[in-house]
């Protein structure tokens, strides 16, 4: 077991995550796993918007003029497409445990 706050410089070595909050396990998967379901997705807000994500699987929600950026944790198993007018990105782990841990504000209105 290995115990870090840097985990940009140490993600490479992990196998599995997990997540413990309030004394609660939140989450315990491999990372394979984790980096196939954990995504940053960027284009038009109204593409975004129209992703059919769940509140669930919405970790953050940020607009910029005409552009929006979405985190989400998608189900396993999900047959999630991104629209080609959007870009999507597995997402880095720090900012995971971050957004995963957050508490969330209503997302996408």
């Amino acid at each position: 077991m290995f115990s870090t706050h840097f985990i940009e410089e140490t993600e490479n070595i992990f196998e599995h995550a997990l997540i413990v909050q309030n004394g609660t396990i939140k989450l315990f998967t491999s990372i394979d796993e984790l980096t196939g379901r954990a995504l940053k997705i960027n284009g038009p807000i109204d593409v975004i918007k129209s992703l059919g994500l769940t509140e669930q699987q919405i970790l953050s929600y940020q607009e910029f003029m005409s552009e929006a950026s979405v985190t989400a944790f998608l189900e396993k198993d999900d047959d999630f497409h991104v629209p080609h007018s959007c870009q999507a990105i597995p997402l880095p782990l720090q900012e995971f445990f971050i957004d995963y841990t957050s508490e969330k504000e209503s997302a996408v209105s």
